[in-house]
Order: structure tokens, then sequence, then C-alpha cells
């Protein structure tokens, strides 16, 4: 056992997105590795690169929150913008080409000095560094967390090839990591669905979390004045605007009362096919505001600031992801609508109090913004959500909750040496 004098036990994280990088994986491991009692956790990541983005904000909380932070010089594929449709770049992603540095840098740290080891995806590669340093290593406790799903990811359009050498990939982290977390049942039920009961056994749900102390105190919010809506973060892929513009086409037929005085702010970019264009004709002018991207720090103060967020998913029978937007979302205590089709983000804004609609139904849609906007506009305001639903994704009770599964994860392996 590493426990140091006081008893804090110590892990070794690799993370390939990190603070001060700006996606929101980045931010993801510090709220929760960052504030787990009892335990310190280094870490071994990549320094930015370009496209990473580099926020200042979060290094100082990254800093204020982990022991030793290694960052290392990002691989040259890292930079180049073919990796999307190169299929060597895909296996699992660019970031493979830092593996052996990485597990290198892990093995000069000593893990002979650490209780646990942690990798986290994404970006996947994380794992296999993981998977190698559990080969040199096998008696250290490893989990392997996931906030996506690999090969079954929806957003990955794999072809046949690709996805079956990413799934034997996959197959070898999942049998060899002594404990596995995902952020919903239905991405463990995704990706576990032929797996071997020892498998099943072994995962667990940990949900992401918000830091309270991140957000500004809560604006006062007039009782007159502009409406706010505000969707934050990036339409990419199958993930549109589209649905939300078809809805408010279809409120602003059937009540346009509800549109005056209405501003919604889209936040954070479009990828290519998304940028709103004729979808606006017939809203009413000024209705739809298209903004850059903000830092982390900002994006939560425009939450606070809301009358109203939104969320948009991609279209999907079920959805197997949990936003981890949506629980920032949550942790701003501000009204949400989410265009969601059935599934871990549905539930949990059902729980909260808010609103949601499937991303395939229009008229459900334009429904859902008719209860939101009809909801603001009467109690502009007022306190929203269900307290216990809130704290129940704090990172209080979420890095708890990993502390303590960290904590039974060790003593099982310490069980199985004595």
């Amino acid at each position: 056992m590493a426990q140091d004098r006081a008893g804090v036990k110590r892990a070794l994280l690799i993370a390939t997105l990190f603070p001060p990088m700006t996606g929101p994986e980045a931010m993801l491991s510090a709220k929760r590795l960052g504030n787990m009692p009892g335990w310190q956790v280094d870490v071994v990541t990549l320094a930015p690169y370009p496209g990473s983005g580099d926020d200042p904000e979060t290094a100082t909380y990254a800093a204020s929150h982990f022991g030793r932070i290694e960052r290392l010089a990002a691989p040259w594929p890292c930079r180049l913008p073919v990796y999307a449709t190169w299929p060597l770049f895909r296996l699992p992603d660019p970031v493979r080409w830092a593996k052996s540095r990485l597990a290198s840098r892990a093995l000069a740290m000593g893990l002979k000095n650490y209780d646990a080891l942690v990798s986290w995806s994404n970006w996947q590669s994380s794992h296999l560094v993981g998977l190698e340093l559990k080969r040199q290593f096998p008696a250290l406790p490893w989990l392997a967390h996931f906030s996506d799903p690999w090969a079954r990811n929806p957003y990955n359009r794999y072809g046949a090839i690709l996805r079956r050498l990413n799934f034997a990939l996959e197959r070898k982290v999942l049998a060899a990591a002594d404990a596995l977390t995902f952020t919903t049942r239905e991405t463990v039920d995704l990706m576990l669905a032929d797996a071997p009961p020892e498998w099943r056994r072994k995962a667990h749900i940990l949900p992401h979390a918000f830091d309270p102390d991140l957000y500004p105190p809560a604006p006062a919010m007039p009782e007159g004045g502009r409406v706010i809506a505000r969707h934050l973060g990036y339409f990419y892929g199958p993930r549109s605007p589209r649905p939300l513009l078809a809805g408010l086409q279809l409120l602003h037929e059937r009540a346009p009362a509800l549109l005056d005085n209405l501003t919604i702010e889209l936040v954070g970019g479009f990828g290519r096919g998304h940028v709103p264009g004729d979808e606006l004709a017939g809203l009413p002018a000024g209705l739809i505001r298209v903004l850059p991207p903000v830092s982390y720090r900002r994006s939560l103060e425009l939450m606070r600031g809301a009358d109203l967020l939104i969320a948009v998913d991609a279209p999907a029978k079920v959805s197997v992801f949990l936003p981890s937007k949506l629980i920032d979302y949550v942790g701003a205590g501000r009204p949400i609508l989410a265009i969601t089709p059935p599934g871990a983000a549905a539930a949990v804004v059902e729980q909260i109090g808010g609103w949601h609609a499937d991303p395939s139904d229009p008229p459900g849609i334009a429904a859902a913004l008719e209860r939101a906007l009809t909801r603001v506009r009467r109690a502009r305001g007022a306190p929203f959500g269900d307290a216990r639903v809130r704290n129940g994704y704090g990172i209080a009770t979420v890095g708890r909750h990993a502390a303590a599964m960290l904590d039974e994860l060790v003593a099982a392996k310490t069980g199985e040496r004595a």
C-alpha cells in the first residue's frame, strides 16, 4: 500500500484530455477525480496542441486539486485534420502515437508508489496506456472509465473493418481492467451487451458532476425585459440545431406571442452543414443569435444568467449519452428543456423537473417549448428543480462515491494478494 502518514491513498490518472485543454472531457476528470476524499491523484497527460484549446482558468483549477501533473508534447497526428477520415488515425485515435511515451512517463513516476491506476476516456488511447501498465504491474488495481461508448459509439462512423479492430482493442481493456465505470446504464448495456458475466460484475455507474464553487452568484432576474434562452455547446455530426428550429416554427404558428421579447442564443459553434440558414425563414427577426465559443468559466456564467437552458441531442431510438453540459445545467439551477431521445438525459431532466421532447418529434418539441416558456414568463427567476436530485450530481456526492469505489477496489486487490 502506498498510503502516506495521514492515511491518504495515491492514484495515478492517465487522461489524454485534461486542463488546460477546453474540450468537455478535460474538466470531467478534473472535477471528479480531483475531489475524492482520502485520495491524492497525480496525472500523466498531454500538453495543449493546436485545436485542443488552452484555458488558464481550468489549469489553475487542476493545479489546486491534483498533486503532480506531467504534461507531454502531443504527437504530430493530433495536429492534423485528416484523422477523421484516414483509418490509421482512428485506431482508436491520433493519441495512439503518444502511447509509449505516456506509459514510459508513468513508469518513471514509480507505479509502486500508487494504490490505484485510473485511465479516462475520451481519448480511448488512455486505456491502451492503462493496459500496457497493467501488464507490467498486474497487482496494481486498475479502473477504466468510459464517458462515451467506444466501438459502438454512434458518433464514430467506422467502417466494418475499423469497427472490428476497435472492438478487439475494447475487449482487451474490458477484460483486463479490475473495475469499469460508465456514466449511464444505457452505456453499460451497449458496451457489455455480449460480455461475460464477470465483466458485468465489475461495471459501475458514476455520473458526471458539477462543482458549485465554479459558478458565480445567481443574478437577480428582472420581472420584465427580454427573456433569454441559451444553448451552450458545439453542433456536429448527427447533433444539429434543426429539431429546435423546427419546433420553434410550429410554436410560432400556434402561439406566436410566446416568442415575443424572446432571444435564443446558440453559443459554441457549428460543424459543417449545421449553421442555421434557411431554417430561420419565417421566424421573428432577432429570435436566434449565434455566438462564438466561450471559456468554461464563462459558460457557467451564461448558464446562471439564462431564463431557460436548452440542450439538443442527436436523434436515436434510445440515447446512451449523459452530456456533461446537461449536468452543468443542473448545477446552474436554471430551468432546463432538453430535445433528446428517451434515455439517460431525458430521465435526468424529468427528475430535476424540466421538460423534454424527442428530436424526431417537432410537435412534441413545440409543446415542450410552450410549457417551458409559459412557466418561465409566469415565474421568472423563481427557484427551479428538485434540490435532492441536484445534490446527487454535485462533486461532494460524486467524488465521495468515486473514492468509496476506489477504496473497495484497493481492498479487494489487497485481499487477493494476502
